[in-house]
C-alpha cells in the first residue's frame, strides 16, 4: 500500500501556537507562519489597509537583518523564496529554502515577523508602493476585466473587502506612522497562530524557537461582505473586451461547504465536462459547437458558487442550451457506471499528484485554512469512496438545486445580436 503522502505531525505548543509538520526526505525546507489578522480586521480603530500595510513593513528590516531588504537579499542569494500575503482573514509569511540554509532563514523569518524594525522612512516608501498597488487594482476591482467586475458585483457579490479596506485610501495612508504600525503589530502575538513546517529541517530546534514566543489571547473584531446573489434574473450584457458570447449558468450555495461537498462539486463538474467521457462536454461540442467548457467554482467561508461558463460563437443555439442543460445534467448524473469510472480515473491519475514537497505542503496549508484541518490521502480516498456510491451525485445535484439560488446571464460583444 502506498504511503500517505500528506500524513503530518501536529504539535500544540505551550504558548498556544499550533504546528503542523510534513516530513519529506528532500534537500528542501519550507515554513509558513499563519497569523489570523486580515483585511476583515481593518475596523474599530484599525486603519483601512492596516493589515496589508503591516505585512509590507515587517518584511523590510528586523533585529537579525537590520538593513533594508537584507533578509530578501539573503534568501535570494541562497536560491530560496520568501513572501508575505494578506487575505481576508489572515496574513502569512513563507520561505522555501535549500535544507543547508533553511535554519538561518527560519530564524530570519521569525525575526522579521516578531522583531521587525519599523522606521518612518520605510513607512513613507511603503505608502507610495501600496498606493501604486491600489491604482493598479482599481479599474476593474474586484475582478481583472470589465466582464469579471460585472459578474462579481452585478450578478453575484464576491467582494469580501472593499478596495480601500485592503489598500487604504489616500487619507489613511498619509496617517501611517511608527506608533500606529507598532500598535497594530501587537496582534501578531496571538496564541491562535499556526505554523507549517516541511521537508528536511531540524524540527526540535524549530519547535523550541516557536515555543519561546510570548503570546496572548487576541481576537480582534472583524467585518466582511458575504458572498451573495445580486441579480437572479436572466439578462444579457455587452462588454468591449469579449469577442464571443458566453452563457453563465450557476448556483449559489448559502452555507459553508464541507470537504465532502467540495470534492463532490469537483467530481460533479469533472464527470460532466471532462473531454474524454463527459456527456455534457460531448453534447455541447458535437451538437452546439462549443470548443471548451470553463467551470465556475468560487469558494468562501460562508457560501460558494458553482456552475458553467459556456462559450458560444452565436446566439443561434442559446435557447437550446438554456432549455436542455439541466435535463441533460440530470440524465448524465444518472449513469452510475460512468461516474464510478471517472472516480477510478481520478484515483489512477492521483499518482501524478503530491510528488513534490511544494505540492504536499500547499495542500495541507490550503485545506487547513478552509476546513480547520489538513486533508490526508486517507481522508481524500475515503471521500471518493462515498461520492462514487450509486445515486450519490444525482442526489447531490438535486439537493443543490432545491437548496441553492439559481442565476444565469449572457455576456456578449458590443453590437452583436
Amino acid at each position: 500500500m502506498q504511503k500517505d503522502r500528506r500524513a503530518y505531525e501536529k504539535y500544540e505548543l505551550k504558548n498556544g501556537i499550533t504546528v503542523f509538520h510534513l516530513p519529506m526526505d528532500v534537500q528542501i525546507g519550507q515554513a509558513i507562519i499563519n497569523i489570523p489578522l486580515g483585511t476583515q480586521n481593518n475596523i474599530e480603530g484599525t486603519p483601512l489597509g492596516g493589515a496589508h500595510f503591516l505585512e509590507h513593513c515587517v518584511l523590510n528590516r528586523s533585529e537579525m537583518f537590520p538593513e533594508l531588504d537584507s533578509f530578501k537579499e539573503f534568501v535570494g542569494k541562497e536560491g530560496g523564496y520568501s513572501n508575505g500575503t494578506t487575505s481576508i482573514d489572515k496574513t502569512f509569511y513563507e520561505i522555501e529554502m535549500p535544507a543547508v540554509s533553511f535554519m538561518h532563514a527560519f530564524k530570519g523569518m521569525l525575526s522579521q515577523v516578531y522583531n521587525p524594525i519599523i522606521l518612518q522612512e520605510d513607512i513613507d516608501g511603503e505608502k507610495r508602493i501600496i498606493k501604486n498597488e491600489r491604482i493598479r487594482r482599481a479599474p476593474f476591482f474586484p475582478g481583472t476585466t470589465e466582464a469579471s467586475q460585472y459578474f462579481y458585483t452585478k450578478i453575484i457579490l464576491d467582494m469580501p473587502s472593499s478596495l480601500e479596506k485592503i489598500f487604504g485610501d489616500d487619507e489613511t495612508l498619509e496617517k501611517m506612522d511608527v506608533e500606529l504600525i507598532k500598535n497594530l503589530h501587537k496582534n501578531y502575538f496571538t496564541n491562535k497562530t499556526t505554523v507549517f513546517l516541511g521537508g528536511t529541517i531540524p524540527l526540535d530546534e524549530c519547535l523550541k524557537l516557536l515555543e519561546i514566543i510570548s503570546t496572548v489571547d487576541i481576537d480582534p473584531p472583524s467585518d466582511y461582505n458575504k458572498l451573495d446573489l445580486v441579480n437572479d434574473k436572466y439578462h444579457e450584457q455587452e462588454f468591449k473586451e469579449i469577442h464571443r458570447f458566453e452563457y453563465s449558468f450557476f448556483y449559489l450555495i448559502k452555507h459553508k461547504r464541507t470537504y465532502e461537498e467540495l470534492r463532490a462539486m469537483q467530481i460533479l463538474l469533472g464527470t460532466l465536462t471532462n473531454r474524454y467521457t463527459g456527456k455534457i462536454y460531448k453534447w455541447l461540442r458535437n451538437d452546439i459547437g462549443v470548443y471548451e467548457i470553463p467551470t465556475t467554482n468560487i469558494f468562501s467561508r460562508d457560501a460558494s458558487v458553482v456552475g458553467f461558463d459556456i462559450p458560444l460563437s452565436s446566439t443561434e443555439k442559446l435557447e437550446t442550451v438554456r432549455g436542455e442543460l439541466d435535463k441533460r445534467i440530470t440524465e448524465a448524473l444518472g449513469d452510475d457506471a460512468q461516474i464510478k469510472d471517472y472516480v477510478e480515473s481520478i484515483r489512477r491519475g492521483d499518482v501524478f499528484s503530491f510528488q513534490t514537497l511544494d505540492g504536499r505542503f500547499d495542500s495541507i496549508f490550503y485545506m487547513y485554512n478552509n476546513y480547520g484541518f489538513p486533508i490526508t490521502d486517507k481522508i481524500a480516498n475515503e471521500t471518493l469512496g462515498i461520492i462514487e456510491q450509486p445515486g450519490y451525485l444525482l442526489n447531490f445535484y438535486n439537493k443543490l438545486k432545491n437548496e441553492s439560488e439559481f442565476g444565469e446571464f449572457l455576456s456578449k460583444p458590443i453590437g452583436d445580436k
